[in-house]
């Protein structure tokens, strides 16, 4: 029986093949995890008034599908700033077992540059973690991200971006030192380098990096973005921020949830011709993900 609270329709659960491709019975069990958790989500969010969108792949879904992209295996949302701290500061009232609210900078070794919504009772563990055993929770999750006002980036805003960009690099890879990449071993060792001079962490590293967010959210009110992915060439990820201005419900697998009123300017920036499917990868690909064991069976 699946750990969750929400009632799913009858045959949810059934393979289903859709746009050509074979939903199977266990990634059902993954979206009716992730829904729950987006259902737990919206009851806070909801309590609270705050505002939240859907966004990327969800955003997609939601006006291409009416639900999930079919080979799409995660919900991503985002709210502006305000309303994510106050999320944040919250949660730890609000959520409660199975739910766990991460918060980076806050959770050991827990890299991440947004916050997550996991249910403890499930398994969602990416390949590198699960080398490094760690004891946060692992389970399923939706993603939360802050988002913050940038500018039309000029040179000079191009390279703070990057600088900022780069910093998140080096905080996520701390889970990946056994990674054999050149690179990453390389961020890591200039990370270590870093903490050794400055007596730096990584939650005050991470506190850090969340202020100058803060301080570029401040200073500029037409664009809007997730700072740590417009590191160019990824433009697609600057949005206008009157298209957010205003939200409009829709259809979601069998619930709804608020999508931004422009989306169509979002979808056109990001991928195109957003209504013609391209069968892609999901990101999340190669992580272990179990709807119906807690994670920490995998990391015995």
């Amino acid at each position: 029986m699946l750990p969750i609270k929400l009632e799913l329709p009858e045959h949810f659960l059934d393979e289903e093949v859709k746009c050509g491709y074979t939903v199977t019975e266990k990634m059902k069990k993954v979206w009716a995890v992730e829904l729950d958790l987006l259902n737990e989500f919206q009851k806070v969010c909801k309590q609270y008034n705050l505002k939240y969108y859907a966004i990327e792949g969800t955003l997609l879904g939601a006006v291409r599908h009416q639900g999930y992209i079919p080979w799409d295996d995660d919900i991503d949302v985002v709210m502006f700033r305000e309303d994510y701290d106050k999320l944040v500061s919250i949660a730890p009232s609000v959520f409660s077992a199975p739910y766990d609210f991460m918060v980076p900078g806050k959770i050991e070794h827990f890299f991440r540059g947004h916050a997550q919504l996991r249910n403890r009772m499930t398994t969602g563990i990416l390949p590198a973690e699960l080398k490094q055993k760690h004891s946060f929770d692992q389970g399923l999750w939706i993603d939360i991200f802050p988002l913050d006002g940038v500018s039309e980036q000029n040179s000079k805003e191009r390279f703070f971006y990057f600088k900022l960009s780069i910093m998140k690099i080096c905080l996520r890879n701390r889970t990946r030192v056994k990674n054999k990449e050149l690179i990453r071993k390389t961020l890591y060792t200039l990370l270590l380098l870093w903490e050794k001079i400055t007596g730096d962490d990584f939650q005050s590293a991470n506190n850090r990096y969340e202020n100058e967010c803060r301080k570029m959210s401040d200073k500029y009110n037409e664009f809007v973005s997730f700072i740590e992915f417009i590191n160019p060439p990824l433009d697609k990820y600057i949005w206008e921020k009157t298209d957010f201005k205003e939200s409009i419900e829709m259809p979601f697998e069998f619930i709804s949830l608020p999508v931004p009123k422009g989306y169509d300017n979002i979808l056109r920036t990001q991928y195109g011709d957003y209504m013609k499917p391209v069968q892609a990868n999901s990101l999340h690909g190669e992580t272990i993900m179990d709807p119906e064991k807690p994670y920490t069976e995998y990391l015995r």
